[in-house]
Order: C-alpha cells, then sequence, then structure tokens
C-alpha cells in the first residue's frame, strides 16, 4: 500500500495534525501487513487441505471445518481491531 501524507503545517513534528496523521498511517500499514499474514496462512492452509483430500476421502467435512476456522479467526481479529 502506498500512502501520500502531506504535512502543511509550519511545525511539521510537532503538530497535532502530523500526529494523528502518523498514528492514521501506521495502523493503515499494520492492518495491511496484518491483512497480508492471514491471506498467507489461508493459503498454506488450503493447500494442506488439497494435500490431504488427494490421499483421503472426507474432504468436504474438512472444508467445512476450515471455513469455521476461518470465520472464527475473522471474528476475533474483528473484536480485536476495531
Amino acid at each position: 500500500m502506498k500512502i501520500l501524507q502531506i504535512n502543511a503545517s509550519a511545525r511539521r513534528e510537532g503538530a497535532n495534525s502530523t500526529k494523528v496523521a502518523n498514528r492514521v498511517t501506521e495502523r493503515l500499514q499494520a492492518a495491511e501487513y496484518e491483512r497480508d499474514k492471514q491471506a498467507s496462512e489461508v493459503l498454506k492452509r488450503l493447500h494442506a487441505m488439497d494435500v490431504a483430500s488427494d490421499r483421503n476421502f472426507g474432504w468436504e467435512s474438512r472444508v467445512v471445518w476450515f471455513l469455521s476456522e476461518l470465520a472464527t479467526g475473522a471474528e476475533q481479529y474483528g473484536r480485536t481491531h476495531q
């Protein structure tokens, strides 16, 4: 994610608007990092399930389990990042 932050205050570093803008920028970058980390984990789990389903029957139950785990993780993330 690219963020253009323009500080127009004469005080730059000491200005309240700059402090607020810095916090918003930091939070956006942290949220993007967390999202990318979660997407990577989802892909790893999907790959593991795909490998397991090739070897075993019953892959439908694994998909249902995985979706419930994903929903639970999304709910927990939503509660902690409001």
